[in-house]
């Protein structure tokens, strides 16, 4: 299922090309943070997804210059991938159970305080402990998300 237009429109309207940005999973929103012109990683152990989604983008006369592609499960990859500290991180990789954590684990010591930690399929249970876990702790405030959906988190700390 496709990352919820909110949470597109959210990424679209608060990631620019100053940004650093991550993602685990890759599809239409790796064309969207390719659109605001970050400097973006998207982790997936299906390397077609990279073809599949690098074509979009250039029948559309989009640029994927600034998008790191990084093949492998982010389960994996994630702690032996050095990134600059990043502006936003959106967890829509693997959903069974740990894995929303470990991509969480990974990636909340890089984001910026400030930054957006956006967590997709809360439907799911594995995600949605995850994001009720994350609403429970000081250091992160739920600001925007559906219950169904997605939840996007800042991070104040």
């Amino acid at each position: 299922m496709a990352l919820a237009v909110e949470a597109l429109r959210f990424v679209y309207e608060n990631i620019d090309e100053n940004c650093a940005t991550l993602e685990t999973g890759c599809g239409l929103s790796t064309a969207v943070f390719a659109l605001t012109g970050a400097s973006h990683f998207t982790i997936t152990p299906a390397a077609e997804e990279f073809v599949h989604v690098s074509r979009y983008c250039a029948e559309r006369g989009m640029s994927t210059a600034r998008v790191r592609f990084v093949e492998g499960a982010s389960q994996t990859v994630l702690s032996a991938l050095a990134t600059p500290p990043l502006d936003l991180v959106l967890i829509d990789g693997c959903h069974g159970f740990l894995a929303p954590y470990i991509d969480w684990f990974y990636t909340a010591g890089a984001l910026k305080g400030g930054g957006y930690l956006v967590v997709d399929d809360t439907w799911l249970w594995s995600c949605q402990i995850l994001r009720d876990f994350l609403t429970a702790q000081p250091q992160w405030r739920l600001v925007a998300g559906s219950e169904e959906r997605t939840a996007v988190f800042k991070k104040l700390a």
